[in-house]
């Protein structure tokens, strides 16, 4: 059921077409979490945002262990994102604008979601090339970067159990 999207997100975002069609599936929450899981595979680059997130710590975190946090983080993000989004009843996503982002490199793809019997919310997407393919990199609702606030959060994690448990 899932096709691979390689579309430029600046001007035509077939992946949030193929994420409200499988929001909107009639099929159960678990058949079309897993389909969301795929599809965020395919869209977010989890490499880039799991480095992001373990800031500082990265360079001093040996290769395995480096690893080994970006496959547990990928699978955390997109376990707790897709079921968040499996009860979501978007009706759609509609691209706003897209801009350069500060610093170069990326774009900002400003969209529109719509959902039912509520007033449209406003997400903007961080998204560069990885692979040949746009992928993104952050989600901002609000003004607030998702990848920031998750550097935070596990900046203060590591604090706490200290650099050796990463």
């Amino acid at each position: 059921r899932h096709t691979r999207c390689s579309r430029d997100w600046s001007s035509d975002v077939c992946s949030s077409d193929l994420a409200v069609a499988t929001l909107n599936d009639n099929r159960p929450t678990t058949a079309r979490r897993a389909e969301l899981e795929t599809l965020m595979r395919d869209s977010f680059d989890f490499r880039s945002i799991g480095q992001f997130v373990l800031g500082r710590n990265w360079d001093s975190t040996p290769a395995a262990k480096r690893e080994e946090f970006q496959q547990a983080f990928a699978d955390y993000s997109i376990t707790n994102y897709a079921k968040q989004l499996a009860s979501f009843q978007v009706e759609r996503m509609n691209v706003q604008t897209s801009r350069p982002a500060e610093g170069g490199g990326d774009t900002i793809v400003d969209t529109a979601v719509e959902r039912r019997g509520q007033e449209p919310a406003m997400f903007g997407w961080r998204v560069h090339q990885a692979g040949g393919q746009a992928r993104m990199v952050d989600g901002m609702v609000n003004g607030v970067s998702l990848a920031t606030t998750q550097r935070e959060e596990m900046g203060s994690y590591i604090n706490q159990i200290g650099r050796a448990h990463v």
